[in-house]
């Protein structure tokens, strides 16, 4: 036995190889080699299991919807939303050539079912202008900068959206779980290539404006009782990317508001 020779062909290390043979020379028992075969498939198959735990959490669980499921589920977050009291503050900016022209600030809080107080700051040039207006039930109170209260016919803070588009070249609907400050959340995206039938629009792009194609890169989050609590908005030029607008707006929740007229 001391004379026999084994060529090793199998892919394995030297040292595994080298130990294999050394048992077969000494004249260990088949099972010995069975043995260590099966030890070597099982870590190897250990190593990869255990690799795939381990990447499986920074997979995207991401799945592509229609555009009716992701319209219809904000409508009744908004509508679940709109019976609370509740805080929304939004961010809103204009950019030209890439850098920021203008910038918005807004709050508006709701006491269901019908009261309502706006503040909203508006940046241009340098130059601030603040607008409040108070709301209850069919009765408007104004202050514009500052000034005294007033009772007005119309609403002196415009109504606030996040408008829309035409023409749509392409369009990806999608949800995924995911974690918003630490809580479990679902993220629902719109992603949409359109056609700018304003497009050149020399306020924003005076010198370029690429081929006319913008992207509308809409966002919402829900908590896990479905309610909306956050949402952002990005759109501008696909070639050469260049952001136009973006928004940012987050939705809180408290029976702690409390709005009360400013004049009697």
């Amino acid at each position: 036995m001391n004379n026999i020779r084994l060529e090793i062909e199998f892919p394995i290390r030297r040292s595994w190889g080298r130990a294999l043979c050394h048992n077969l020379a000494q004249g260990k028992h088949l099972w010995d080699v069975r043995t260590f075969f099966v030890y070597h498939s099982f870590m190897k198959f250990l190593l990869v299991f255990l690799s795939l735990v381990v990447y499986l959490p920074t997979v995207s669980a991401q799945k592509e919807i229609t555009k009716d499921e992701f319209s219809g589920t904000f409508k009744k977050a908004f509508k679940k939303s709109y019976m609370s009291s509740r805080r929304q503050t939004k961010t809103t900016e204009t950019l030209k050539d890439g850098k920021l022209v203008e910038t918005t600030r807004s709050r508006s809080e709701y006491v269901h079912p019908n009261r309502m107080r706006f503040v909203l700051v508006e940046i241009k040039d340098g130059i601030w202008r603040q607008t409040e207006e108070i709301r209850i039930a069919k009765l408007k109170y104004c202050k514009t900068d500052g000034g005294e209260w007033s009772i007005v016919k119309k609403r002196c803070v415009p109504s606030d959206g996040i408008g829309g588009h035409m023409n749509s070249v392409s369009a990806k609907y999608t949800v995924e779980e995911t974690e918003l400050d630490g809580k479990k959340v679902r993220l629902f995206s719109e992603y949409i290539i359109y056609k700018n039938i304003f497009a050149p629009d020399k306020r924003i792009f005076p010198d370029n404006y690429g081929d006319g194609l913008w992207f509308w890169d809409h966002k919402y989050w829900l908590s896990k009782n479905g309610r909306l609590i956050r949402q952002e908005l990005n759109k501008g030029l696909v070639q050469p990317q260049t952001h136009a607008f973006r928004s940012v707006t987050v939705h809180e929740f408290s029976d702690d508001i409390r709005i009360e007229p400013p004049i009697m």
